[in-house]
């Protein structure tokens, strides 16, 4: 006599002669490549969890709300499929790809994305502000030089990807909800928002603005909002008074 598995039923007796069936994998567990090379990966935070953020503009980690939680963005470790958020630029099919430099603003994680083509330049601006009772995920698009259309594309997939939200638009119509049981994200913005293929995209736009935020615990106070460019200040006001408090414990300030 031997065990062996039968997928979905358990253990099962079988006898030499009986036929055992071909075992496969509940997924395809064929490896696949980095989205991105793990060094061009840069990363903002707020100091209870972080993202991580490719030099093409695409947030592949991020486990919200906090470090042990459950990712929400999983490509690094799959693909688009298991979670993302890219704004890019959207150039013609064999254009040439953009310049892409980056900075991080002064001594902050406010990370600073410049794209450059002949015909314009734009600023992708990414942060995590100090938290007041909800953590927010902004991102901020600035046209610094001519012009340069962009592309958005939002799949959200909590749980490491594995689990699909239901998506609906916030009353006025100023973004859209995502929830799948106790997880709950609310993207704000004031772009055109179309759903294709379990993804979340705009229509291609020249200059916007980003706000996500994600909150388990009080629904309410997500649904509240505020100004990208106060909280780009808050943010930078923090992080600057926790770097002096940092270094003055360090006696170096």
């Amino acid at each position: 006599m031997r065990f062996i598995i039968e997928r979905s039923k358990g253990w099962k007796l079988a006898s030499p002669n009986h036929a055992v069936p071909e075992l496969r994998p509940h997924r395809d567990q064929t490896p696949k490549p980095m989205p991105a090379l793990i060094e061009d990966y840069a990363l903002v935070g707020d100091g209870h969890t972080a993202a991580l953020i490719s030099k093409e503009g695409s947030i592949d980690w991020l486990c919200w709300p906090r470090f042990d939680s459950g990712a929400c963005f999983a490509a690094l470790l799959g693909s688009p499929e298991n979670g993302r958020w890219l704004i890019t630029p959207d150039l013609p099919e064999g254009a040439e790809p953009p310049v892409i430099t980056r900075k991080y603003r002064g001594d902050t994680l406010i990370l600073e994305t410049d794209f450059e083509t002949p015909e314009g330049r734009v600023s992708l601006i990414d942060f995590m502000p100090v938290r007041d009772g909800v953590s927010d995920l902004v991102r901020i698009v600035v046209g610094r030089r001519g012009t340069m259309k962009m592309k958005m594309e939002l799949v959200l997939r909590f749980d490491y990807g594995s689990s699909i939200p239901w998506v609906s638009r916030l009353p006025d119509d100023s973004g859209i909800r995502a929830i799948a049981g106790p997880d709950l994200c609310v993207m704000r913005t004031p772009i055109e928002l179309t759903g294709e293929n379990m993804r979340t995209v705009d229509k291609g736009s020249q200059y916007y603005t980003r706000l996500m935020t994600k909150l388990n615990d009080q629904e309410t106070q997500i649904e509240k909002t505020q100004g990208e460019v106060d909280a780009l200040q808050r943010a930078l006001d923090a992080q600057r008074k926790d770097l002096e408090a940092y270094l003055q414990e360090l006696n170096v300030a």
